[in-house]
């Protein structure tokens, strides 16, 4: 079905409802996130965001101590199909502050929601980092001078 938008819920103003209607986009959960449907055919590049990653590039996506911001799965579906999809890649991109806070942490605030191993690349306002391939030492070196550019 590629090239056929399709998406689990639709948020969005006057507009996008418009260019919705009529249109079959709404799917189950079970459809829009199967790995195994998102992970063959032509290759995933999946790009998501994050609150906050360690110097491993494990990722939060869920919350902070005070604060629950989104739930459990979409993230680390979409970020686990696109490193099983041949010629995928999986793409974090943020910002390195948040409200004058680093988004790079000593320890993340909320459980890991995408483990390292599902994150190709990081990105953030000042470049980008390919982890493929790095070892652990290798992996925290590159993505703290990221933070340190």
């Amino acid at each position: 079905m590629r090239g056929e938008a399709v998406t689990t819920y639709l948020a969005g103003g006057s507009r996008l409802l418009q260019w919705a209607d009529g249109r079959p986009l709404l799917r189950p959960v079970g459809y829009t996130h199967d790995g195994t449907r998102l992970s063959t055919g032509a290759p995933l590049v999946a790009v998501n965001t994050a609150l906050e990653v360690d110097d491993q590039g494990q990722v939060n996506v869920e919350g902070f101590p005070s604060a629950s911001v989104g739930g459990v799965g979409g993230h680390g579906d979409y970020a686990v199909s696109a490193t099983r999809s041949p010629g995928g890649l999986s793409i974090v991109a943020l910002l390195t502050e948040h409200k004058g806070r680093s988004t790079l942490v000593d320890h993340l605030s909320a459980p890991v929601s995408t483990p390292s191993h599902d994150v190709d690349v990081l990105v953030t306002e000042r470049g980008a980092v390919d982890l493929r391939g790095l070892d652990r030492a290798e992996r925290a070196a590159a993505i703290r001078a990221l933070w340190n550019h």
